[in-house]
């Protein structure tokens, strides 16, 4: 937890030989790393992680951040983890399994150059992909996110709900929703 947090000054790291199996909070890790352009996370283990809480918070200077290879099936809190990651422009989180998280308000707040959030279709039989169902808490989850669009073409609009209700693949006029599913 907050092993990198406000290492405003650094702009490229490459953490591509830690050792990260048995880690279990990576919270704040990369918090106000406002001056980050590079990350290299192509090794990270992150099965035992549980808290990814402001993981990504304020590292305003990414413009693109690789998570291909995270294992997200034991996080639980996934709150402000990409917060005020203005610089950002799409986010592929089709290998995310979102299953057991409970916390994601704040998620994606801020991102003001977010335009695309893939996922994959959650899987109710292996009960892998992208899910919602034990999300408690979302409040701001995509407040701000005005350059958001959503599969179909759902655009982000300040007036509807920005907590979880639009945390799923846009299903067009019928089921609305900020996310763009990934198809391989």
């Amino acid at each position: 937890s907050s092993m990198f947090n406000s290492c405003t000054s650094l702009t490229s790291l490459n953490l591509s030989n830690f050792d990260t199996c048995n880690v279990t909070d990576m919270s704040r890790m990369f918090e106000n790393c406002s001056s980050l352009t590079s990350l290299n996370l192509s090794n990270f283990n992150t099965s035992n992680v549980t808290d990814m809480s402001s993981m990504f918070n304020s590292c305003t200077s990414l413009t693109s951040l690789n998570l291909s290879n995270f294992n997200t099936s034991n996080v639980t809190a996934m709150s402000c983890m990409f917060e005020n990651c203005s610089s950002l422009t799409s986010l592929d989180l089709s290998k995310f399994n979102t299953s057991k998280v409970y916390n994601m308000s704040r998620m994606f707040y801020s991102c003001s150059s977010l335009t695309t959030i893939y996922v994959s279709s959650y899987d109710s039989s292996t009960e892998t992909g992208w899910s919602i169902v034990k999300v408690t808490s979302s409040f701001d989850m995509f407040t701000n996110c005005e350059l958001l669009v959503g599969g179909a073409g759902t655009i982000y609009n300040s007036s509807n709900k920005t907590d979880s209700t639009y945390a799923r693949i846009d299903g067009g006029k019928s089921a609305p929703g900020y996310l763009t599913l990934k198809t391989v």
